[in-house]
């Protein structure tokens, strides 16, 4: 939320005890670090409140800005999946992203 208005949404699942998933939806006018940044840092400690070790996600390989933004927060790429999702009907690679709970905090100085 900013000024009122539902901006994005940032899903997680618990996928194992020590593991979940995020994944991260805005809309084009909340883009930039001011409100995504806060949001993925405030879910994330959230979801490491949980007792959760890791945090996994993907993103498009092209993807610069959201690639930048988790890297903020301590966010390690953990390969490429090749052509694993579509675009506008056409494969794309994916880059296997995961954070695990020490980077998070060393990263942000949260906790």
């Amino acid at each position: 939320m900013r000024n009122g208005e539902l901006g994005g949404c940032l899903i997680s699942t618990r996928l194992s005890p020590s593991s979940a998933d995020l994944h991260l939806l805005f809309k084009k006018t909340f883009w930039g670090r001011a409100t995504t940044l806060a949001a993925l840092r405030m879910v994330c400690e959230e979801v490491f409140a949980t007792g959760v070790q890791t945090i996994e996600s993907s993103a498009p390989t092209d993807s610069r800005a959201l690639l930048a933004l988790t890297k903020a927060v301590g966010v390690k790429h953990a390969g490429v999946v090749t052509g694993c999702a579509l675009r506008n009907g056409k494969p794309v690679d994916m880059i296997a992203l995961v954070l695990e709970r020490n980077a998070f905090f060393a990263k942000t100085g949260a906790n």
